[in-house]
């Protein structure tokens, strides 16, 4: 699912169990949904307000993707118990030519992993992050 305006995009696997509350503190904000009953487009709308504070707000099971265009960022969440799992895997080679979503921080790793409770991904990587994700895929 993505905004009306295309900038945010989300996959989600999972449910939010206070989407309906979220959903009208988030009317009362402005938002205009296009759907009348979807947990997915709260997430995404959710987003866009608070950030990623959003998780504080949120009571469900749930692994999620969303990828801020605008950012050119990639931000990855799962449920505070592990319910749902979330593999994500890093190419080098292909995060050299694609100009896309960077992984940046100590959670960088280039072999498929669970996440832990969220990482981020943005348009720039350190030497320092690389260092990180080769002593990461080395342990």
């Amino acid at each position: 699912m993505r905004t009306a305006d295309d900038a945010l995009v989300v996959t989600f696997n999972g449910e939010i169990y206070n989407h309906v509350e979220l959903r009208k503190e988030l009317e009362k904000t402005g938002h205009q949904f296009q759907t009348d009953h979807s947990d997915t487009e709260v997430l995404l709308h959710g987003y866009r307000e608070w950030g990623p504070a959003m998780l504080d707000r949120l009571n469900g099971m749930w692994a999620f993707a969303i990828l801020d265009r605008i950012k050119n960022e990639l931000f990855l969440s799962r449920d505070r118990f592990g319910n749902k799992p979330l593999f994500y895997y890093s190419d080098q080679r292909a995060r050299k030519n694609d100009g896309g979503p960077h992984l940046q921080g100590a959670a960088t790793v280039h072999k498929r992993r669970k996440t832990s409770d969220f990482a981020r991904f943005s348009g720039a990587e350190t030497s320092s992050d690389r260092a990180s994700s080769d002593r990461a895929v080395e342990s």
